[in-house]
């Protein structure tokens, strides 16, 4: 077809796309069109035309696995490669409509929240996270939940009690014992900061660290 000889043959990528855009119009689930510009889109870092081509795949796709992976690379491109973060929401979003359970749109959520400050979303998306990841990353998303309840929302008695439980779940590192600190510092919670700084001596290797702590 014109389209593989423009690109294959001639390398140009630009009006290959054109093609390939020329065929959709007339067959919107032509399968060689649509992975074939996703690949020269990809290829000229066309980021915003890509969005668009997934977003019109939309129209067309009934199997939930396929609709769950679009959302996801609008998610990424919309997000990622175009930068506009709060604008992906939407698209993790509906991974999240279709699947519940899907831990990557969780997270990508909750980075978006963070950065823009919008801790009750904070809260929400942390607490969906932390029965559904790995122990690690739970006790993580602990600590960034009782971050935004004590630090922002002045639910105080809930954020030092799961900066308790955070404390008491082993193995820690020194770098989380420290941002636990910075929590319960904010809070006011004396008692329990004196003892999170002793289990912060007690894994610091460096002598002039643990004299500072």
């Amino acid at each position: 077809t014109a389209g593989r000889l423009y690109a294959d043959e001639l390398g140009d990528n630009l009006k290959s796309i054109e093609h390939w855009k020329a065929v959709l119009r007339c067959a919107p689930t032509h399968v060689e069109a649509q992975q074939t510009l996703v690949v020269l889109l990809t290829a000229e870092e066309c980021w915003e035309e890509l969005a668009l081509h997934y977003q019109e795949r939309l129209l067309h796709l009934e199997d939930l696995s396929a609709r769950l992976d679009v959302f996801r690379r609008l998610g990424m491109i919309v997000g990622e490669k175009l930068g506009r973060d709060r604008d992906s929401l939407g698209h993790w979003q509906s991974v999240l409509d279709l699947d519940p359970r899907a831990v990557d749109a969780l997270r990508a959520m909750l980075h978006v929240y963070r950065v823009h400050g919008m801790w009750p979303d904070v809260a929400v998306a942390a607490r969906k996270l932390i029965p559904l990841t790995d122990p690690k990353e739970a006790k993580e998303a602990r600590l960034l939940l009782a971050d935004a309840l004590g630090l922002h929302l002045g639910q105080t008695e809930e954020s030092l009690r799961l900066a308790r439980e955070v404390r008491a779940t082993e193995p820690h590192t020194v770098d989380l014992l420290l941002r636990l600190c910075a929590v319960l510092r904010s809070m006011g919670a004396w008692e329990d900061l004196v003892a999170t700084l002793e289990k912060v001596g007690s894994g610091e290797t460096d002598p002039a660290a643990r004299v500072r702590i």
